[in-house]
């Protein structure tokens, strides 16, 4: 297989697990915390201005995970480890970022943000959840 097929099996992969944690962490902190939101409408713009945050503060996390899991991918270990690998390199990288950018790394409440845990549920979840790269068995 060139480079070219692994790199992009790579990339697609991570970039899944990334959007959905940035698209579902409001939607968690939504769960967590409904009595916070008026009505559909507060609810969006939450979505909305979280989302644009979230894609902007994640970016460099994003990278940082794909080389990870560049690392990963090409072990000889099976999938069922490499996935318990990416989700704690996931968490580690969420949980980073939140210290980094609020000074408190593992929290459910940052004023209105939403912490690093609603980040990380998802990113978890993806992991597990969306189909390995045939690719890269």
């Amino acid at each position: 297989m060139s480079d070219y097929k692994k790199t992009k099996a790579v990339f697609t992969y991570c970039f899944q697990v990334w959007m959905t944690a940035v698209m579902f962490g409001p939607v968690v902190y939504l769960i967590w915390y409904s009595k916070q939101f008026d009505g559909f409408t507060d609810w969006m713009g939450f979505e909305i201005i979280i989302g644009l945050y979230s894609i902007m503060y994640s970016i460099p996390g994003m990278l940082f995970f794909s080389g990870g899991a560049a690392f990963v991918f090409l072990r000889p270990w099976p999938i069922a480890a490499k996935r318990i690998v990416l989700s704690i390199w996931s968490s580690l990288l969420t949980i980073a970022a939140f210290g980094i950018l609020f000074d408190r790394p593992i929290t459910t409440k940052m004023d209105m943000f939403p912490g690093s845990i609603c980040y990380c549920l998802p990113s978890i979840l993806s992991i597990w959840i969306y189909r390995w790269p045939r690719r890269m068995k």
